[in-house]
């Protein structure tokens, strides 16, 4: 599944643009920000997962778009949430979902018109492994829009019903995304070394697990998985930690497994698992609390 994957560079060819739900094997196109140490790790470990059903969790890729403290933003976010929740339920939510684009002209665009980790370098082919909802294609350009006239946007819902339901802002301008609750498999190796390079400069004590981790990945297990929680509180404050999946550490299914897979003929990073292997553990998980953040919310 983790085998070496095409170019993503002008000339690909274009997946079809419809409103018909993701399957899995199928292809789509997302930016991955490997500057993140959180996505990064992610993007190494090679399968991206949505986040548990309990309340709380949230995608990692929106808890970093919230780490911007951009307090307008996360207002928009929160209306289009309680519109979804109220009348486009069977939607995947943005606080969950993960984002992508169907086609790869969609994807161009928005690196033509977003700023950020938006580039054309950061741009990953991934595999749709598992869905778990109803999705369609929302254009993008109507988040730009309220983003850019905030005033205008909070006061109407008329905007949110027409992102849902799947309506162009502008035709023929359209920014197709698609939000998926389910798994992907990164299909980009030159972009998941990069993020290898990234980690070890973050959390350079941290390399055994996260190799324990990548294997998690490819034998179906969640362990070493990067969750993102966001808990509010009565005060009017939100605040998003970070969380590190080790549920499978002691389970017996998951060590026969890891055993196997490091006993089989599958590539391994011997270097990595030397020293905490040998010594009968996995190694130091990573420091996630310098990444926490909290906010207080206007009245």
């Amino acid at each position: 599944e983790l085998q070496k994957s095409e170019t993503l560079l002008e000339g690909a060819p274009l997946a079809p643009l419809t409103k018909d739900p993701p399957n899995p094997s199928d292809r789509v196109y997302a930016y991955l920000n490997i500057d993140d140490p959180i996505c990064a790790w992610a993007t190494y470990r090679g399968v991206l997962s949505s986040p548990p059903t309990n309340k709380g969790f949230l995608s990692v890729w929106h808890a970093g778009i919230l780490k911007s403290g951009d307090m307008n933003r996360l207002r928009i976010e929160m209306k289009l949430e309680e519109v979804r929740t109220k009348y486009f339920p069977q939607m995947t939510s943005r606080l969950r979902g993960m984002f992508c684009f169907r086609d790869l002209d969609s994807a161009r665009l928005a690196s033509r018109s977003w700023r950020n980790h938006f580039s054309p370098p950061n741009l990953s082919e991934l595999k749709v492994l598992k869905v778990s909802n109803q999705y369609r294609i929302h254009d993008a350009n109507w988040f730009t829009w309220a983003n850019d006239n905030p005033s205008d946007s909070l006061s109407t819902d008329k905007w949110i019903e027409d992102y849902w339901i799947g309506n162009p802002l502008i035709q023929g301008k359209s920014i197709w995304e698609t939000i998926i609750d389910g798994e992907f498999i990164v299909r980009n190796n030159r972009i998941r070394k990069e993020a290898y390079a990234r980690i070890r400069d973050e959390f350079p004590d941290s390399m055994s697990l996260l190799e324990i981790a990548r294997i998690a990945a490819r034998i179906n297990s969640n362990l070493g998985a990067i969750q993102s929680f966001l808990l509010t509180g009565n005060d009017n404050k939100i605040e998003l930690n970070y969380m590190m999946d080790m549920q499978d550490i002691e389970n017996p299914d998951f060590l026969s497994l890891l055993r196997k897979f490091l006993e089989s003929e599958e590539p391994i990073n011997k270097r990595d698992l030397a020293t905490s292997l040998s010594r009968g553990f996995f190694g130091h998980t990573p420091d996630l609390r310098p990444y926490s953040q909290s906010w207080q919310l206007a009245e």
